[in-house]
């Protein structure tokens, strides 16, 4: 969690004000860019997610979820929504 936090954290609010500055009507980001699907919504701009290879990070976060749900809702945790959702 830390890795993908220091890669996304460190850029988040250049790429927000970039994309609220620049205006573009659609963002493309890499399957590790989490901050780019925030700041094309903080600009009021449509984004796609382009993938390079193989994308085990939608399928690993997919079992996740469907596993997630299997626990008691007081149990259930997920750092990386609460990351994003923050």
């Amino acid at each position: 969690p830390h890795w993908w936090r220091m890669v996304n954290d460190s850029m988040a609010d250049d790429l927000v004000d970039l994309c609220r500055t620049w205006k573009p009507d659609l963002v493309v980001w890499d399957p590790i860019t989490f901050c780019a699907p925030v700041a094309a919504r903080a600009a009021g701009a449509a984004h796609v997610r382009y993938i390079w290879g193989v994308d085990t990070l939608a399928r690993v976060r997919g079992l996740f979820l469907e596993r997630m749900e299997e626990q008691a809702p007081e149990v259930r945790e997920d750092p990386l929504g609460e990351w994003l959702s923050g």
